[in-house]
């Protein structure tokens, strides 16, 4: 994972809390981190930042700073170790921050290492693009519950962010445009909601993304507060592969064509999917979703103005009756 320097762990070691075992009763370790530059003829890593956060269980007992050699490695020594601990590290470059995978403290020989990749840091974010693109729809209440899910693409060998800001002086690296009156916006891949930006029109992502593919996922509620209702996407984004999968029971879509078949989805309902399409940065899809129960309404009002003009016109026979008798 990458994020911005306002993001970095403060570099101090924390005392254990209460009910934290002392360290002193675990053994301790000599960690060593290898940072290495994966961007082809990148800067050198020597002096960058090494950060290593000790956590015991879930909890964060410590964090420490050590600067990288001229070989790219940052050494830690006299950490708890034991089975228990575990190292969670990561490496500044380029004014960026880079993680790595969390490594087990465990060792027989009382020494751990770990490997950081980093990469210089590239500012036009034109060269990412969406490959597999997929949008479902599902009724919930009274709302539409819809679930995005994007192959995110960075095919250059470095880090990339952007030249735009927004009005917090941070980068708009990825702009994702939503549908109008959204709400509920829930991320559970990729995106961390602390770089992330909500706009009225969509939100933005402020994190440089590596190299290579990302999955992303996200869900949103759009409020059905009339029958029939468009829903707008935009793509900020070149898109390869676009699929729509629609599990609407009490409603059907228009402007999507014919659906090409049914998909069993991963918790094993049925969705039908739309043929897929490829769409250029700013090209625009609007289909209409439409309530299967649209003329109901209208029924019962015009049940009810029937209803309302016979009760008067009973009443006006029994007025009519009454004044008519000697």
């Amino acid at each position: 994972m990458l994020v911005s320097t306002a993001n970095v762990f403060a570099a101090k070691k924390l005392p254990p809390t209460s009910d934290e075992p002392s360290p002193h009763s675990h053994p301790t370790i000599t960690f060593t981190m290898k940072v290495v530059n994966a961007t082809v003829s990148g800067s050198p890593v020597e002096g960058d930042k090494a950060f290593v956060a000790i956590y015991h269980g879930n909890k964060q007992t410590a964090v420490m700073v050590a600067l990288v050699d001229s070989s790219g490695m940052a050494v830690f020594k006299d950490i708890p170790g034991g089975g228990h601990f575990q190292a969670v590290p990561r490496a500044e470059h380029s004014e960026m921050m880079f993680g790595g995978q969390p490594v087990s403290l465990e060792s027989p020989n009382n020494e751990v290492s770990c490997t950081v990749e980093v990469y210089d840091v590239g500012f036009d974010n034109s060269v990412i693009a969406v490959g597999t693109h997929h949008l479902t729809v599902k009724s919930v209440g009274q709302s539409l519950m819809v679930t995005e899910f994007m192959q995110l693409l960075n095919t250059t060998d470095k880090a990339v962010s952007s030249n735009n800001m927004n009005k917090n002086d941070k980068p708009k690296v990825i702009e994702i445009s939503l549908p109008k009156g959204f709400s509920d916006l829930k991320f559970s891949q990729y995106f961390d909601k602390n770089a992330v930006v909500v706009t009225e029109d969509g939100f933005h992502d402020t994190m440089a993304i590596p190299p290579g593919s990302h999955e992303a996922s996200f869900a949103y509620k759009i409020d059905m507060d009339r029958l029939v209702m468009n829903v707008q996407k935009k793509f900020s984004l070149p898109t390869k592969d676009f699929m729509v999968f629609s599990q609407l029971e009490q409603m059907t879509q228009e402007g999507l064509g014919q659906p090409q078949g049914t998909f069993n989805m991963p918790d094993g309902t049925e969705a039908k999917y739309y043929a897929s399409t490829s769409y250029k940065a700013g090209d625009e899809l609007v289909f209409q979703i439409k309530s299967i129960k649209a003329d109901k309404p209208y029924n019962k009002i015009v049940i009810s103005i029937a209803i309302g003009a016979l009760i008067i016109f009973l009443v006006l026979i029994i007025k009519k009756l009454a004044l008519s008798k000697p």
